[in-house]
């Protein structure tokens, strides 16, 4: 023990322990005593026919194509106030995507989702519902292909790069 005028001054392991049980003893209580939380009801809309996410066929025979259906929730407007128009679709984006990817017999299936991939936990500026990603999974241990797609000036389909689509891992 160390000793400063005369007085014993406790380790501050020792001087720690009684404040660790007593927080410690405090959140079993307050676990204890606390009521289990009540599920929150909600009401869901039905999607209607035009909005409902869907399935088509790709350009690679045999294979199904995930969409998620038009985000009707977020349009975008220009500087008028009018909406944009949403031109970018599941078949004219998967198609671009499939170009910039070229035939590959590995992939499995195929997800269309609008607005650019951002990783979780990280900041990506808002993009607009004329914008998306298409994901080629794989078979094996290759990893799932990304390739971010938008509408250009011209009103086509653009794609970029096909890029490894990180994992959840890492």
């Amino acid at each position: 023990p160390k000793v400063w005028n005369g007085q014993r001054i406790p380790n501050s392991r020792a001087a720690m322990k009684p404040i660790i049980a007593t927080v410690f003893s405090a959140a079993i209580f307050l676990a204890a005593c606390s009521p289990a939380p009540l599920p929150t009801p909600t009401v869901s809309p039905a999607p209607s026919s035009s909005t409902a996410p869907s399935s088509t066929a790709s350009a690679a025979v045999g294979l199904k194509v995930r969409c998620d259906r038009v985000p009707d929730y977020w349009l975008p407007a220009d500087a008028s106030g009018s909406p944009i128009p949403v031109t970018l679709m599941c078949d004219n984006a998967v198609a671009a995507a499939e170009a910039a990817v070229g035939a590959d017999p590995g992939i499995t299936s195929i997800e269309f989702h609008y607005f650019f991939w951002c990783r979780p936990g990280v900041y990506c500026s808002i993009t607009t519902a004329n914008n998306g990603h298409v994901i080629f999974h794989l078979t094996g241990l290759r990893p799932d292909i990304l390739v971010q797609v938008w509408v250009d000036e011209a009103g086509g389909v653009a794609a970029s790069s096909p890029q490894p689509f990180p994992s959840p891992s890492s």
